[in-house]
């Protein structure tokens, strides 16, 4: 069986200069380099579970009170309200950053996105399941480490380890006509993000393995490249026999109804 992955924009998501991050982050944060920040890119519904991502990064910050949270999504939809949950978790404002004057029919340009993936140190995912998740090709694209979970299509993706932070799923949760999802504890999704943390702090030259190797699935699977896969597909179609056979028996049909 064929089968084309979904491909990853290389040429609007990038790591950027790190004087050019940090001033980034100044304007867009008001923070420096001291504090650690987290990404998470979903919209806000119960499978991407960004409730999760909240709660983890609330327990995370009680021994880093110096990390940030940006979530983008829109602050309340499908009936779930972020600013409530900050409220409930009580989460300093400064610590949490939603996009402004957003919405998901109009978006932001891919220029801006690529500056908010870098004026982050990691990318999260709470999700409960994903087809693809484009999350995963544009933080791999922009040069962060992505901590996700071991459920449905992000093992492979992530090399089952090797080019990103997986946290086992050793829940379920039903949330919909689906079935029963898969979903982490907290404890083993913070301690992930500390993990993330302590290897930007102690060993740069192994996060920078993983994130290459991440940079490199991405440019495998550049639409350039996915592009060529397709052509490649619809070529050896088009010279089918079934495609010959196919349009001989079209031909006839036609013969028949013009002669009808």
């Amino acid at each position: 069986i064929d089968y084309v992955y979904h491909g990853a924009d290389t040429t609007s998501y990038f790591k950027q200069p790190d004087p050019i991050r940090m001033e980034k982050r100044r304007q867009l944060l008001h923070c420096g380099p001291e504090s650690f920040v987290f990404i998470n890119v979903n919209r806000n519904s119960h499978r991407k579970d960004l409730a999760q991502t909240l709660l983890a990064f609330s327990i995370f910050r009680k021994k880093h009170p110096d990390s940030k949270l940006y979530l983008h999504a829109v602050p309340r939809d499908n009936g779930i309200f972020i600013d409530y949950m900050i409220k409930d978790l009580e989460l300093p404002a400064d610590s949490i950053h939603l996009p402004q004057n957003y919405n998901t029919h109009t978006g932001f340009p891919e220029k801006f996105m690529n500056d908010l993936y870098n004026i982050a140190d990691c990318a999260i995912t709470t999700t409960l399941g994903e087809g693809w998740g484009l999350l995963a090709s544009e933080a791999f694209a922009a040069g962060l480490p992505l901590i996700a979970p071991d459920n449905t299509v992000h093992p492979e993706i992530m090399g089952h380890g090797e080019r990103g932070f997986l946290y086992p799923c050793l829940e379920k949760v039903w949330i919909d006509s689906s079935g029963y999802r898969q979903r982490g504890r907290l404890s083993d999704i913070v301690a992930a993000m500390e993990r993330v943390r302590r290897l930007k702090e102690k060993s740069p030259e192994k996060l920078r393995e993983v994130t290459t190797r991440a940079r490199e699935f991405a440019e495998k699977y550049s639409w350039e490249n996915i592009g060529k896969q397709w052509v490649e597909i619809f070529d050896e179609v088009s010279a089918s026999e079934y495609r010959k056979s196919n349009q001989e028996v079209n031909k006839q049909s036609t013969d028949i109804g013009n002669f009808i």
